[in-house]
């Protein structure tokens, strides 16, 4: 959470689907085994809104990329990765990455 915050008021931070994969992983794991489950959805959107971000975006963007992943190989993912296209709906994964690759230097 705290790094959560501390990104949110960098002027230069500029969130991606790999950064969304690992709130929701990391989320996930640290909630594991808390009790009682059913209020781990509102912790979540209410962390997410605390910094004021929208909780379904980080779950849609970190699921794309998660089943893309998940569909690949790990050569294929490199490929991708240096030459990102709209496959399988990832307009929104591979825009970030068109992104980074042109602008490299402004990326947090």
């Amino acid at each position: 959470m705290v790094e959560m915050h501390l990104l949110s008021v960098n002027v230069d931070f500029r969130s991606d689907p790999i950064y969304y994969l690992g709130v929701c992983q990391s989320f996930q794991q640290f909630m594991s085994g808390y009790t009682p489950e059913s209020d781990q959805d509102s912790i979540f959107k209410s962390l997410c809104k605390s910094i004021g971000d929208n909780p379904d975006e980080y779950r849609h963007k970190s699921d794309l990329l998660l089943n893309f992943a998940s569909q690949k190989s790990p050569e294929d993912i490199v490929n991708w990765l240096l030459n990102p296209n709209n496959e399988g709906g990832l307009e929104v994964v591979a825009d970030h990455w068109r992104w980074q690759r042109e602008n490299p230097e402004g990326y947090c």
